[in-house]
């Protein structure tokens, strides 16, 4: 469940654009090891809001946008560099265009 302060989305996305609340690195429960280098290019974080989608080429009205892939609440990796913190009273909340998430997170049952 996401909880927001009103004061914390002094915004809203635009286009293909979406707010992700970054988590915080916690301890490992097992999983993909990755390499130092990597884990510092690469974030995750919690949508908690997208925007419209974006306007498919030559289009004219609101009905011509691509629908976002992901949704509020989808879990997502996405890369660092493209993450841009706009409001200095959320410093956990970024705007990150669409085609910078690389993965959506799945729930996936753990072997016995």
């Amino acid at each position: 469940m996401v909880t927001l302060v009103k004061s914390q989305l002094r915004y809203r996305p635009v286009g293909g654009h979406v707010f992700v609340r970054e988590y915080k690195k916690a301890a490992s429960r097992g999983g993909i090891l990755m390499p130092d280098s990597v884990e510092s290019t690469l974030c995750e974080g919690l949508v908690i809001l997208t925007g419209p989608g974006r306007l498919q080429n030559g289009a004219k009205t609101n009905e011509d946008r691509i629908t976002p892939n992901v949704k509020k609440g989808d879990r997502v990796v996405y890369t660092r560099h493209a993450a841009i913190c706009i409001d200095d009273e959320a410093p956990d909340i970024f705007l990150v265009g669409e085609d910078s998430i690389i993965a959506v997170r799945t729930e996936m049952e753990t072997p016995e």
